[in-house]
Order: structure tokens, then C-alpha cells, then sequence
């Protein structure tokens, strides 16, 4: 009895040991998941940024990625994961994408919005022969539910993929977060002049990532495989239906969740082995390449090292750049008033922070240093007079950029052509020169493309209005009229008529809309259009026999303007040559012969020649503008 009973205990150990061995066995043959590394930026060495994917690691309290590089562990900063993401979807709206796969577009992009985590922001773009950004990032599920009913079919042929990436990437790139991701949903592939190379250029530069859905095939496109590899995202195939797209979009929603960004400073040269490890992973690995870099710091290192021993030249850098500290230090400490009397007040009032101080705070805690910066900028100098004119101006040149941005580049511009005038042994009255040009270049450029914008809105606007014409006399209303040029008008003018209607439409009187358009673009043709429309509706009348009188006139002033840019063509070049003469002839002898021109900036007659030079060359140009330029 005893000996049975002995027997089944043994047995029982026996097979309770097998048990445990075999789930031993069986963890020990489970492969441990890895780590991918999915980008490694080092086009800011010695910051090499890295973007990796842990998956299932969003299921983790606390996740430590190691980044080692060479074997030797790395002291990093980590983001991604838990933290906020900027998300843009960008959806194709081309005629490809009528009926079915459109609406299972929409449908399963409402449910990526509902699934979204609370914190993180989600911009919405389409695409159709142009791109069309239709919400900004937002964390409102309300709102881009909203926004998502304005993905519509586009009416005319093409495909602008690269423009709509390109869009979309520097809108996502001013978010307050590292974690930037674009999800593009296409079924084909770009139609547009624009180049896979330039949309790829400003993902990375704006830090974005792109994952691809390729709908209704099962092969992506080269090209979406190409920017998705380039940008450290992913390519994705999916079929027309609302279920496979979903899918699609949950499998990118977990990827994002489980995306993380390693930066550190690197001290290396050449092929460098870089692993990324957390205890449960598998460890992943790659070379990445720095030896263009490091080059590129020698070679600039080198020409630091020649500056620097002129002292002359480098006491005056070092003036500049104690300047340009100073001044932003000055910037980020500068108060309104109402914020100072507010502080001022809190001595005699409770002691907690006022409202004022604490809305500011609040609002610009999140803000990275550049959106702080131009906020800043924006704040203390936007009601100046210089910055009203440049706004006007980026905005009549169709630029989406701020005032404080373009002072910014502006400013350095400046200091650029300054540094370089001193890096060239240039004495210092030449770098001053070169800084006021730089001043002035900026400018110029936004002003030309101002004027050629304008050109083109001038010398559509006689069709335009005939088009408009025969529309009311087909039985449309102006507003209906005005909606067909902003959907079939070409560009510029379709554009500013888009923005009329959107005016109207958000309760702007449609007479403001149009005199604030005449404004924005400083057309005085049209300026003539406004006041006939105005006068009409106070008066009464044929809206259409008026605007057949406006537009011959238009047309008449558009011809005579042409006219007199043929008859004084010669005038223009003749202001071009003498103008640009003495810049190419300086240049030019500078590099052969040096030496001959060195009395230039070396002597002090060398600066009144100079100053005379500059003087007279100012006066002439000014003198041939009257001359070719005259009021119609």
C-alpha cells in the first residue's frame, strides 16, 4: 500500500517537473519581440536623431530604450510612445476615387478620429488636381468629424500627391511635438510637375513621417514605397473597402503609439554601428554614415580658424553675435503693458497670478522656441507700420508665412552676407554693404512674385468678368457666379474668389469681401469692378451689361499696359546693365585679380569711391524707373 502510494507521488513530481519544463522550453523558444529601427537622421551631426518602433510596448508602465553606438551606451533623449502626436491624413479626392472607394475613405477616417487617443492633434488634407488643406491639427473629435464631410470628389482630372505631402508636412512641422506622422490614402500616383525628391525634402525637413495606404492594389507604387522608406515610414496595401482601409488605419494608429525618438550627440567619423535595446527585446542594429558631415564642419571649421585670426574681423563678429543675443534675449524678456500692470497689481491683490499672466502662461507653455519666438516678435511689434506692410505683402504673394518670420529671415540674411563679406577679408565697410543688400533682397523677391501674382489675377480679370456676365444672364445670382469662377477659374483668380465666397459665407457683406480683395491684391482694374458692383446695387441695372462695359475697359487698360512694357523694354534693360554692371565687373576682377580692387575696402579713398559708386547707381536707377514707369 505504502509502496503505491509512494509510486503515485513519484510520478507526480515527475510529471508536475515535465510540465514546468515544457513551459520553460516553450518561453525560452517564444522569439522575444524586436526592435525596429526604422530612420536615422544625421543631417544635423553631431544630432543624430532615430526614430525606432518597440512593438507592443505601448502596453508597458515604463519603457527605456538604450541607444549604444559603437558598443558604448549613449546618454539620449526619448520621445514618442505615450506622448502627444501631431497625425495629418491626407486623402485622395481625384476622379480615380469616385463612388465607393471615396466614401470607404471617409468612412474609415471617421473611425481613425474616434479611436484617436484625447491628446493627440489630427490635421485633414485632400488632394485632387491640387492639394486642399482642409482642418488644421486639432484634438477636437467634434470638429474633425465636421471638417471630414468637406472630402469631396474633385471635379477636374489629376493628382497633386507630392504637393498635398509637401503641404502638409510644413503645416504639421509648426505642431509643439516631436512626433509628427502623415498618413497619405491614394489610389495612384502623382499627375502633377511637381518631383518625388522636393516632397521627400520637406518631410525631413519639417520632420515628418509618412506612411502610405496604396488602395485597390496589391503592390504599392514605387514611389510611395520610396518617400515612406526615405521619411522612416511605412507602405501599406489595402483594398476598396471601408473594413480593409479600417484596418490599414488601426495597424498605423498601433505603430504610432509604439514610435519613439532617440536623440543624442555623437563624437564619431565614418561608418558608425548604432543598436537600440530594452530588456524583453531583441536588440536592432544598423550603420549609419556621417562621413559627409564631418566634412562639411572640417571644411567650415577651417574657415573659422582663418577668420579668426584677423582680429579686426573677429572683434566685429564677435560685436554682431553679442548684438544678435542680446536682442533676442530682449525679445523672449519683453512684456506688454498690460502683463506689466498686471504684475503691478497683484502686490495689492490676492496673491495668486492674475488672469492676464495666467492665460499668457498657459498659452505659451506648450509652444516650441521658434513658435515662441515669433509670437514674441509678433506680439511686441506687430502694430508697428513695417510689419502691417510685409504682412500686406506675403499676403498679396500668396506666402504662408508670418511677418515675424520673414523679419526673421530677413534679419538673417544680414548677418549671413555680413559673415560672409568677413570671411572673404573684405576690411568692414564692404560687409556692411553686403548686410544692407541683404536687407533688401528678402523683400524684393516677395515683392516680385507679389507683382507677377498680380500680373496674372490682371490679365485673367477681363474673361473673368465676361464669365461672370453670361452667367447672370443664363438666370445665375452674382454669389453663383462667383462660385463657378472659384471652382473652374484658373489660378490666381479662382483662388481669390474661393476666399471671397468663404468670406461671404461666414457672414462678411459680400461688397466688403470684394473691396477687401481689391485691397489685398492692389488691382486698381479691379478696384473699377468693386465700384461698378457697388454702384450697381445702390442704383439698379443690368449687373451684366455693366460688367461687359468694365471688362472691355479692363481688357483696353490690360493691352495699353502691355504696350508701354514693349515700348520701353530698352528703357528697362538699359536700368538692368547699369545697374548690375559694376556688381558682375567687381566679382568678376575679384577672383582674377584680387589685389587690383583690394584698395576698394582697404583705403579710405577705396570707401569714398564706393560710397559715391553706390550713390550714383541708386540715383540712376531711381531716375530710369520714372522714366519707364509712369500712371495710366
Amino acid at each position: 500500500m505504502r509502496q503505491g502510494l509512494g509510486m503515485r507521488r513519484a510520478l507526480a513530481l515527475v510529471g508536475g517537473f515535465a510540465a514546468v519544463l515544457a513551459v520553460s522550453i516553450s518561453a525560452a523558444g517564444a522569439a522575444a519581440p524586436r526592435i525596429q529601427i526604422a530612420q536615422v537622421d544625421a543631417s544635423r551631426y553631431p544630432l543624430i536623431t532615430a526614430t525606432v518602433i518597440a512593438p507592443n510596448s505601448d502596453k508597458l508602465k515604463n519603457v527605456n530604450l538604450q541607444l549604444s553606438e559603437k558598443g558604448v551606451p549613449q546618454v539620449t533623449t526619448q520621445t514618442g510612445g505615450s506622448s502627444q502626436a501631431a497625425i495629418g491624413l491626407a486623402i485622395d479626392v481625384s476622379r480615380s476615387m469616385q463612388g465607393k472607394p471615396l466614401a470607404a475613405a471617409r468612412q474609415a477616417a471617421a473611425s481613425f478620429i474616434r479611436a484617436k487617443r484625447p491628446n493627440d492633434l489630427i490635421g485633414l488634407y485632400s488632394f485632387g488636381h491640387t492639394a486642399n488643406p482642409i482642418q488644421s491639427p486639432v484634438t477636437d473629435r467634434n470638429v474633425l468629424a465636421s471638417s471630414l464631410q468637406q472630402v469631396a470628389l474633385d471635379t477636374v482630372q489629376g493628382t497633386a500627391l507630392y504637393n498635398s505631402i509637401a503641404q502638409a508636412s510644413r503645416e504639421l512641422s509648426s505642431e509643439p511635438t516631436l512626433t509628427k506622422v502623415l498618413v497619405v490614402l491614394t489610389d495612384g500616383d502623382d499627375t502633377t510637375k511637381a518631383t518625388l525628391a522636393s516632397a521627400v525634402e520637406v518631410a525631413k525637413t519639417s520632420g515628418v513621417t509618412v506612411d502610405a495606404i496604396a488602395i485597390g492594389t496589391t503592390s504599392p507604387p514605387a514611389a510611395l514605397k520610396s518617400i515612406a522608406h526615405q521619411t522612416g515610414g511605412s507602405v501599406f496595401a489595402a483594398d476598396r473597402s471601408t473594413q480593409g482601409i479600417s484596418t490599414v488605419y488601426a495597424r498605423i494608429a498601433a505603430e504610432i503609439r509604439n514610435t519613439y525618438r532617440l536623440q543624442y550627440t555623437s563624437h564619431g567619423n565614418g561608418v558608425l554601428p548604432i543598436s537600440v535595446s530594452m530588456p524583453g527585446y531583441t536588440a536592432g542594429a544598423q550603420n549609419i554614415d556621417v562621413s559627409a558631415p564631418v566634412a562639411q564642419i572640417v571644411a567650415a571649421g577651417g574657415t573659422v580658424s582663418q577668420l579668426s585670426k584677423r582680429s579686426s574681423a573677429g572683434l566685429a563678429l564677435a560685436i554682431v553675435i553679442g548684438l544678435v543675443v542680446l536682442g533676442v534675449l530682449l525679445l523672449m524678456m519683453h512684456q506688454p503693458r498690460e502683463v506689466t500692470l498686471a504684475k503691478r497689481l497683484d502686490r495689492y491683490t490676492s496673491g495668486e497670478r492674475t488672469g492676464i499672466i495666467a492665460r499668457r502662461a498657459e498659452r505659451d507653455g506648450g509652444l516650441s522656441l521658434r513658435n515662441l519666438l515669433i509670437r514674441r516678435g509678433e506680439r511686441s511689434f506687430g502694430g508697428s507700420a513695417y510689419f502691417k506692410r510685409i504682412a500686406g505683402l506675403l499676403e498679396r504673394a500668396d506666402m504662408p508665412m508670418r511677418a515675424a518670420e520673414f523679419a526673421a529671415i530677413q534679419a538673417g540674411a544680414v548677418i549671413l552676407l555680413f559673415f560672409i563679406g568677413l570671411i572673404l577679408g573684405l576690411g568692414l565697410i564692404m560687409p556692411l554693404v553686403l548686410a544692407v543688400i541683404g536687407a533688401f533682397v528678402p523683400e524684393f523677391v516677395v515683392r516680385r512674385k507679389a507683382n507677377k501674382r498680380r500680373k496674372a489675377f490682371e490679365d485673367q480679370l477681363g474673361d473673368t468678368l465676361g464669365a461672370v456676365a453670361s452667367s447672370l444672364r443664363a438666370g445665375q445670382s452674382f454669389q453663383q457666379a462667383m462660385s463657378t469662377i472659384a471652382l473652374d477659374g484658373p489660378e490666381p483668380m479662382a483662388q481669390e474668389f474661393q476666399r471671397v465666397e468663404t468670406e461671404t459665407r461666414l457672414g462678411r457683406p459680400a461688397d466688403e469681401a470684394l473691396q477687401g480683395m481689391a485691397e489685398r491684391l492692389a488691382s486698381k482694374n479691379f478696384e473699377f469692378v468693386v465700384l461698378a458692383v457697388n454702384i450697381q446695387r445702390q442704383v439698379g441695372g443690368s449687373l451684366s451689361d455693366i460688367l461687359d462695359m468694365v471688362s472691355d475697359t479692363v481688357r483696353g487698360r490690360v493691352q495699353f499696359a502691355r504696350k508701354v512694357r514693349a515700348l520701353t523694354a530698352m528703357g528697362r534693360a538699359s536700368a538692368y546693365v547699369l545697374v548690375g554692371m559694376p556688381a558682375i565687373l567687381f566679382v568678376m576682377i575679384f577672383l582674377i585679380d584680387r589685389p587690383y580692387v583690394r584698395p576698394l575696402w582697404a583705403e579710405t579713398a577705396g570707401h569714398i569711391m564706393v560710397a559715391i559708386g553706390l550713390v550714383s547707381m541708386t540715383l540712376g536707377a531711381l531716375v530710369c524707373r520714372k522714366i519707364v514707369n509712369f500712371k495710366y
